[in-house]
Formats: C-alpha cells, sequence, structure tokens
C-alpha cells in the first residue's frame, strides 16, 4: 500500500498576504493586544501549513513581531 501523496501547496504572492492581512486587520495584536500599525502587522497562520493549515482567513491571525517570534521560537 503507498502513501497518500501531500496534496500539492499553492504559494500565495506577497500581494495576496496583504489582502488577506488587511481583511482580518484589527489594530492590535491577537495575542498581547498591543496596538501594531499595518504596515508593521505580521500575518500568522494558526495552523501552519506545514501540518496542513491552509491560507484561509479562518487560519489567519494578526500578531505584532514580538509575538510572532516567540511563537515560532517556540515560546509562546
Amino acid at each position: 500500500m503507498t502513501p497518500n501523496p501531500k496534496p500539492k501547496r499553492i504559494k500565495l504572492s506577497p500581494a495576496d498576504y496583504t489582502k488577506m492581512k488587511d481583511q482580518i486587520y484589527r489594530g492590535w495584536c491577537n495575542r498581547c493586544y498591543v496596538y501594531v500599525p499595518r504596515e508593521e502587522a505580521h500575518f500568522h497562520h494558526k495552523i501552519p501549513k506545514s501540518r496542513g493549515g491552509d491560507d484561509s482567513l479562518e487560519n489567519g491571525e494578526i500578531l505584532c513581531w514580538k509575538c510572532h517570534r516567540l511563537i515560532h521560537d517556540g515560546n509562546l
């Protein structure tokens, strides 16, 4: 029995990520609730794409750079 191949992931363009970020931007970090200017906001995948997450609005959140870094370093 052969394992199921991974589905091909579609990579969004930077412009598409910006559009998604703009749709969920509310002015604050979703983790620490500090104000984040729009141009400094980071789009973060709640479920990483490497673990089957997708590029949907439901799987995205806005973070400040500090919280984004802490999450990816495994400290948050």
